[in-house]
């Protein structure tokens, strides 16, 4: 049985008050909009609040009758790069189970089995430095399912995944004896689970967009190839992208859509791409490109104000919620005459995806910036003027 009656007060002074129970083996979708605090809660129960996050924690927290703690609850986190410790994916997979005194052999085998269930084998031998973020994200989940911790918690770990992937993903946990207690803003994917809402988030309409004459061509690709160091990825790409346009990136896992945004950006090698005009990126991991200490020094009070972010300014960039930080990197990306956004509505709730991909294709139509966003999301991509789905031409 896993009981919180508690209270934490962050830090910053803000405060939350928690009150959850999950029986064995029981199977929990926690819903909420981005800040409420889902995250907040899994580590909670992890025993990474208040261990590793500080503030206070005042309360009953029991986890199968002891406090939060991580041998009994396998967290995933949001950015799986914080996770992978190992070289290669199958001693990443591997790796938690010779910690609890499997021998080598049994757990690399298990792990092949593990990867095998979720069509992934072939990344087994692949090195984890060089896997798109939603294979890592993969990777991981496959960690925490090959592991006998008693309770699993996921936070949002399908949110860089192809829903196809992720759609196999639950249908494995929901089989699973363990407890499963998952984060999640992909509502569709909570069928089997009980739900358990920290703070309603009402479904609205999709904002429409002002319409606008393009300028001049900022982006041309003409026959163009895209490399990761010397592999080849992506071959032969074709498109234009003019000032005010949009433009999504689609694609399964590890198709190069990520690849592809950092050769824009002049940080990966590639031929017949030509730029005209001041590049910025958010990446997948907005920690990347927040680098100041206080929130009103990476973006203007203005642009604040204009996502009603301004209640923020005089916070550190650090101190903000994962939905907060991605959606501040995504701002400050509009410095630029090109914006180009990886993944930038992973993590949010769907109400918040919808306002915020029309405010940004909005503001990129009247301020004629070409905007560039990768995404395994399909209502973001149908947002956008144009798409363009990749497949990779890697061996």
């Amino acid at each position: 049985m896993i009981e919180i009656e508690a209270t934490y007060t962050y830090p910053t002074g803000i405060k939350l008050r928690f009150e959850f129970r999950a029986r064995e083996g029981e199977k929990v979708f926690i819903s909420g909009r981005t800040g409420c605090g889902k995250s907040t809660l899994l580590r909670i129960l992890n025993g990474l609040i208040p261990d590793l996050y500080g503030g206070k924690l005042e309360g009953k927290v029991r986890v199968f009758g002891r406090a939060g703690n991580n041998r009994d609850v396998f967290l995933v986190t949001q950015h799986p790069e914080e996770q992978i410790v190992c070289e290669r994916v199958i001693e990443e997979v591997a790796f938690s189970l010779v910690q609890r005194g499997w021998e080598w052999k049994d757990a690399r085998n298990y792990a092949e089995e593990v990867l095998a269930s979720f069509g992934v084998e072939n990344l087994a031998k692949r090195r984890t430095s060089e896997l798109s973020d939603g294979e890592k994200q993969a990777v991981i989940v496959c960690s925490a399912l090959a592991t006998n911790c008693l309770c699993l918690a996921f936070d949002e770990p399908f949110s860089h995944l192809h829903p196809k992937l992720a759609k196999k993903i639950v249908k494995k946990i929901l089989k699973d004896n363990r407890t499963v207690i998952l984060s999640e803003h992909r509502i569709e994917l909570s069928e089997g689970f009980k739900i358990f809402e920290i703070e309603p988030c009402p479904d609205t309409a999709k904002l429409e967009v002002e319409s606008g004459e393009y300028g001049k061509t900022l982006i041309t690709a003409k026959n163009a190839n895209v490399y990761r160091g010397k592999k080849l990825i992506l071959k032969g790409i074709n498109f234009k992208i003019k000032e005010g346009e949009s433009l999504a990136l689609t694609g399964v896992n590890g198709s190069g859509k990520t690849t592809l945004l950092r050769a824009l950006a002049g940080l990966e090698r590639s031929r017949g791409i030509e730029i005209r005009g001041k590049v910025r990126m958010a990446f997948q991991y907005p920690g990347y490109t927040l680098n100041s200490n206080i929130v009103r020094n990476e973006v203007s009070m203005d642009m604040l104000r204009k996502f009603k972010l301004d209640r923020l300014s005089d916070r550190h960039p650090h101190s903000l919620s994962g939905g907060e930080k991605r959606i501040l990197s995504a701002l400050k990306a509009f410095g630029g005459k090109i914006v180009l956004l990886d993944e930038p509505t992973a993590g949010l709730d769907k109400n918040l995806r919808q306002t915020l991909i029309s405010k940004f294709v909005h503001l990129a139509r009247i301020e004629k910036k070409a905007l560039v966003i990768a995404t395994h999301d399909e209502d973001v991509a149908d947002m956008c003027d144009r798409r363009l789905e990749l497949e990779n031409h890697a061996e």
